[in-house]
């Protein structure tokens, strides 16, 4: 009977240690052989837990339904959102598509524009080098090579390099290039002609010296011959 009392104080004692584990308390009740002893306490146990677990549960619960109430009263906030969202969007769609479409037109017309400046400043340099091409090949024409050097020097450094079109301008360079090594040779050439004229030239002036000379020393000889056979006729009468 001892034994029976002090196991269940003992049992008593270990519920109200939480430190101690439900394995140790199932071994000494197995150990006094008081299982029923373990059965009454472990039940006397849940009937004082049950109450503090009815209290939690119900205010896990109340939180809960608050909890559920906040996400209702969210979802229902989210939903006006959504719809205010929505109408905004339409609203802004409305307005955004006229201004789209007239910064659309106004863009289109800003490219037109531009191109059509570049186009009139493109035909403006054309114009002006088709009548410096006509003056260098009038000057090409008439031999003039100077002037036709002049404006081969105009036209690369004024209007090749704002030639728009890469085939017209790559065709104008090979020709520029075709003038001056033509220029360059018939100049070489004429050179090399003046050259051997003047040497031709020479050539006759020095033979024509040459002659006059000879001539001179002929006539001088003649005359002195001429006088020595006159003092010779005076000497003999």
């Amino acid at each position: 009977m001892l034994k029976g009392l002090a196991f269940a104080g003992h049992i008593r004692w270990q519920f109200n240690t939480p430190h101690l584990g439900l394995f140790l308390i199932c071994r000494k009740a197995f150990a006094f052989s008081k299982t029923k002893t373990l059965h009454h306490n472990l039940y006397h146990f849940a009937s004082s837990k049950d109450s503090k677990i009815k209290d939690v549960c119900k205010a896990y619960h109340q939180d809960f339904i608050l909890v559920i109430n906040d996400l209702r009263s969210l979802l229902s906030n989210f939903d006006l959102l959504k719809s205010s969202l929505s109408n905004s969007i339409s609203e802004l769609q409305s307005v955004a598509c006229p201004l789209l479409s007239s910064l659309d037109a106004f863009v289109k017309t800003q490219n037109f524009l531009k191109n059509l400046n570049l186009a009139i400043n493109s035909a403006c340099i054309y114009v002006k080098l088709m009548e410096v091409y006509s003056r260098t090949n009038h000057h090409f024409t008439n031999d003039n090579f100077y002037m036709v050097l002049k404006w081969v020097d105009t036209i690369e450094i004024k209007y090749l390099d704002k030639m728009a079109i890469s085939t017209l301008k790559k065709m104008l360079g090979k020709n520029i290039a075709k003038i001056q090594s033509y220029i360059e040779r018939k100049v070489n050439k004429e050179f090399r002609d003046w050259l051997v004229d003047i040497w031709v030239v020479t050539h006759n002036l020095g033979q024509l010296v040459i002659g006059q000379a000879s001539s001179t020393r002929q006539r001088e000889e003649d005359l002195r011959i001429k006088q020595c056979q006159v003092r010779n006729r005076v000497d003999s009468a």
